[in-house]
């Protein structure tokens, strides 16, 4: 069969109807299925020039449609993953923000409670966790004895477990 404006416009009157109910029973959707038979009429119009359809023409727009469903589900998949994908990527950047600023408190927290340790224990302390001594050198530095660079140790550890078992939970 070949189409031209008379043909074009007896299969659009003659099987539009019928493909509609096709499609809206293909896709449960209405306005989808209006736009599946929408787009296959375009189709025919716009290449009426080289398109030559060889069955009948029932068969052939049942066939077109069945296609664009197809097509209509596959791209509605692509939509659902890439939604997915995004609301995945949201999740992770709110958990990242809120774990940032979860960090951000037990550092704050941390420093103030190393801030209000005795002298000499903040001391042992800095020099044990931030310059990394062993009790050895830091009781050489500080002229005293290893026993009191642990004991020192000890009580700002015990302090500073005190002031931050908030965060524990």
């Amino acid at each position: 069969m070949i189409i031209n404006e008379q043909s074009f416009t007896q299969v659009y009157e003659q099987f539009w109807h019928e493909l509609y109910v096709a499609g809206k029973r293909y896709t449960d959707n209405e306005e989808v299925a209006k736009g599946l038979v929408q787009d296959i009429f375009i189709g025919i119009w716009e290449n009426r020039d080289r398109l030559v359809i060889h069955t009948s023409i029932q068969h052939y727009l049942h066939r077109a449609l069945k296609l664009k469903a197809i097509e209509y589900y596959r791209k509605q998949a692509v939509i659902k993953k890439h939604i997915s994908y995004q609301e995945q990527q949201q999740h992770t950047q709110y958990n990242n923000t809120e774990r940032s600023l979860f960090f951000k408190e037990v550092i704050g927290a941390l420093n103030n409670a190393v801030d209000v340790l005795p002298d000499r224990c903040r001391e042992v302390y800095l020099m044990r966790r931030e310059i990394g001594l062993d009790n050895r050198s830091i009781a050489a530095q500080l002229v005293i004895s290893e026993k009191a660079v642990e004991a020192n140790m000890t009580r700002a550890l015990s302090a500073i477990r005190n002031k931050l078992k908030i965060f524990r939970s």
